[in-house]
């Protein structure tokens, strides 16, 4: 619960925020700017020194997906594939410097979770079972991904 939080909503390309934020946050918008690095470069302005961009895009293939397709002929918008590495390089060209990239919060889940698992309760099966979606977590931690949520600090 946020009792404090203040939202701001803006043309991502040319926010301008006084006071600067805590926290900027692009999901599922960023592949669609006219240019990343504009947009990257107005949200490290907006933040404040220390603050936390958090960047939920999707990643390889997805300007060859139907959806995406149909939506560049429909609504003639941006549908760029935005994977990690590409954050990153418009990310450094904006000033961002430190970063991380984790698994989106949901191959998390669907890793450690899956309905199989919870079929075996008891015995040999069951420690298998929860030891393989162990290695599977920390797996997905040290893995290059064509996508997930990237974090970048302003210094």
């Amino acid at each position: 619960q946020l009792r404090s939080a203040d939202f701001s909503v803006a043309d991502y390309e040319e926010i301008n925020l006084e006071p600067n934020a805590d926290y900027v946050v692009f999901h599922d918008a960023l592949h669609h700017a006219e240019s990343e690095t504009a947009a990257l470069r107005a949200a490290h302005a907006a933040l404040k020194s220390g603050g936390l961009m958090i960047c939920i895009e999707p990643g390889e293939g997805h300007s060859d997906s139907p959806s995406s397709r149909r939506a560049v002929n429909e609504f003639a918008v941006h549908e760029k594939d935005m994977p990690p590495r590409v954050i990153l390089r418009h990310a450094r060209a904006a000033g961002f410097r430190r970063h991380l990239v984790l698994p989106f919060p949901w191959e998390y889940t669907r890793t450690m979770y899956r309905p199989g698992y919870s079929n075996a309760t008891s015995g040999a099966d069951a420690f298998a079972r929860k030891w393989l979606s162990l290695m599977r977590s920390i797996r997905s931690f040290f893995t290059t991904r064509a996508q997930g949520t990237v974090l970048l600090w302003k210094d």
